[in-house]
């Protein structure tokens, strides 16, 4: 009989454990508001590039935006990446969702606005989607990238190198431009642990005091935005869009002499590793608890592909015409257009929304795998 009890409450120790929340696949709470911070975002970029041509304003903070948002993304999802992943596991969930959103996407475009469905668009990749080809892309070589010694340096050099062509097949340029965000985030762990034995070798530990004080980090923060914000001032769009080349940044089809190609390339690298900085920092100072940004993040995903097809339709129905005044006022325009972003993400970001993307996508992924 004794036997027996003990028995029962070592089953019930191992159900209480097994069932208790600290011994699930936790997630950190940290990487989800840094996810709901930068999927925030980026509905509110892709909303203020409808208006880009109509202030300035938008057109450098379009810039400064993209200079740390989609690196974000990129880190994040370095982050959590692992080199023994299924490549099938890659194909479920980011291949088919951007074949399944494309379709969708260009169905609407079609519809309301008249514009031709081209379905090379599988291949030559401009629309907004192109992250999620340029992560699977990125998945696939990743058992290569770890074999490489001092990969980060080699992906910077390579990003800086891509620059001399320009291809919008598989986004190629644009994977190759956000690889070294990719690295970081999945060496990060490591990169971490060689600069704390560098600090304990020269006994820098009061450097490192200093950036565990998040006051500090946060004054680093904003002189790595003023940097952003002065950068953007100065280097065109496209530069930051990472899928020209530097000759396309010239004027017409002239070629430009040497001196401005190394003034190009200087800058893409400023823009790349002020990028890395504010993304560091950022993710520095991330909060650990739960916010009102955690479920944005944990439904990112289904914020990411629904947001665009939502943002259309709005400006398609817009019988009032508030988008169309939204041009003639910088001030009411910015508070309207951060409103509408948080609106929007709130409603793409519901349990609902992504149980309807994720039953999509697997109903889909059933039709074409075995």
């Amino acid at each position: 009989m004794n036997k027996f009890k003990s028995y029962l409450k070592w089953r019930y120790f191992i159900s209480f454990v097994t069932n208790n929340h600290k011994f699930k696949n936790v997630r950190l709470n940290n990487y989800d508001n840094y996810r709901g911070f930068s999927i925030l975002l980026v509905v509110f970029l892709h909303l203020i590039s409808f208006y880009t041509g109509e202030f300035s304003f938008y057109d450098d903070l379009y810039k400064f935006l993209y200079t740390f948002l989609m690196p974000s993304f990129f880190f994040i999802s370095g982050y959590f990446s692992k080199v023994d992943t299924d490549i099938i596991k890659s194909f479920k969930r980011l291949l088919i969702p951007f074949i399944i959103f494309s379709i969708i996407y260009a169905t609407e475009l079609f519809l309301f606005f008249g514009k031709p469905i081209n379905f090379s668009m599988f291949f030559i990749v401009k629309g907004y989607l192109w992250f999620l080809m340029s992560l699977f892309l990125m998945k696939l070589i990743l058992p290569i990238l770890d074999r490489i010694k001092h990969v980060f340096y080699l992906s910077l050099i390579i990003a800086l190198l891509v620059g001399f062509t320009s291809t919008y097949v598989l986004s190629i340029p644009k994977m190759l431009c956000f690889l070294p965000f990719f690295i970081l985030g999945y060496n990060y762990k490591i990169y971490l642990k060689n600069l704390n034995s560098f600090i304990e070798k020269l006994n820098l530990f009061k450097i490192k005091k200093l950036f565990n004080n998040p006051i500090f980090c946060f004054i680093l923060l904003i002189i790595a935005f003023i940097l952003a914000w002065l950068l953007a001032s100065n280097i065109p769009k496209s530069a930051y869009l990472m899928s020209v080349t530097y000759n396309s940044l010239g004027v017409g089809h002239v070629h430009l002499p040497i001196p401005e190609i190394l003034i190009k390339i200087l800058s893409r690298l400023s823009i790349l590793i002020l990028g890395v900085i504010i993304v560091i920092l950022i993710n520095h100072l991330m909060p650990k608890n739960k916010t009102f940004l955690t479920i944005f993040g944990i439904n990112s995903l289904a914020v990411y592909l629904l947001h665009m097809p939502f943002i259309r339709l709005i400006l398609k129905i817009d019988n009032i015409g508030i988008f169309h005044f939204l041009k003639t006022n910088l001030i009411f325009s910015l508070i309207f257009l951060i409103i509408i972003s948080i609106i929007l993400t709130y409603i793409l970001s519901r349990n609902i929304v992504t149980k309807f993307v994720n039953k999509l996508n697997d109903f889909i992924a059933d039709l074409l795998l075995k």
